[in-house]
């Protein structure tokens, strides 16, 4: 073998810096998968059963709607969330129903933590979406 096949060859094994970054994403997910807030989030969402989950699933729709619209300026929504909290009162007072909303969003936190991580230490402009 001469030296430009020979390195040809080692260019073809060499894992490339897209491939290291999904292995390691890969393990962060493992990570996830394997901690316990994942695994109480997952046991959690096995407790509620289908006809609760629509009714579930249409108040998380409702309540994350509501969140992102405060964000494009509705101000209104502590009033919208409040209605809507009472509206589901029956649902809202179920335990499993409480513990699963509890669990998703310890979730939710710790995700937005790693995301937030990474933003942070990235230099990534995205000033062009504010």
């Amino acid at each position: 073998m001469n030296i430009v096949d020979e390195i040809r060859v080692n260019e073809e094994n060499k894992e490339t810096e897209v491939d290291r970054a999904v292995k390691e994403t890969k393990a962060l997910v493992d990570s996830i998968k394997n901690g316990q807030i994942y695994k109480d989030y997952q046991e959690c969402k096995a407790r509620i059963d289908d006809d609760l989950r629509e009714k579930v699933d249409a108040f998380r729709k409702n309540s994350f709607e509501i969140q992102i619209n405060q964000n494009y300026g509705s101000y209104n929504a502590y009033e919208q969330l409040i209605k809507l909290t009472d509206e589901n009162e029956q649902i809202l007072s179920d335990p499993d129903v409480k513990n699963f909303l509890d669990a998703e969003l310890k979730l939710s936190k710790l995700l937005s933590k790693i995301y937030n991580c990474i933003y942070e230490a990235i230099d990534f402009d995205i000033s062009f979406l504010e």
